[in-house]
């Protein structure tokens, strides 16, 4: 399985994709520094993986990202073949975002 998060409309990433700044795509906005995740001007709770998982796919927005460099970049594991966490994982981002979202992401 591979995931890919594009910017919704013509424009990119709002920062240079270094991890000490915030990165807008649309109406959803990332900040590194604080761990807030703001979509349409409203808090997303996020658990501490599930904002690494996000922060992980916009810092390599337009690029796919398989399982395996996931799991090697968010846990340093490799992937055996049967692990579906990272499945599960952006399943959670999908419903938390899924309430809030206003064509912020293209999944």
């Amino acid at each position: 399985m591979r995931q890919h998060i594009a910017p919704a409309g013509a424009g990119s990433a709002s920062s240079t994709l270094t991890p000490h700044k915030t990165i807008s795509f649309g109406s959803l906005t990332i900040d590194p520094v604080n761990r807030q995740v703001l979509l349409g001007g409203e808090n997303v709770a996020l658990s501490t993986a599930d904002f690494d998982l996000l922060w992980e796919l916009a810092t390599h927005a337009g690029q796919i990202m398989d399982r395996d460099a996931l799991l090697k970049n968010l846990r340093g594991v490799t992937y055996d073949g049967m692990d579906r966490s990272v499945d599960v994982a952006i399943s959670r981002l999908r419903k938390k975002t899924a309430r809030q979202r206003h064509g912020a992401l293209s999944y």
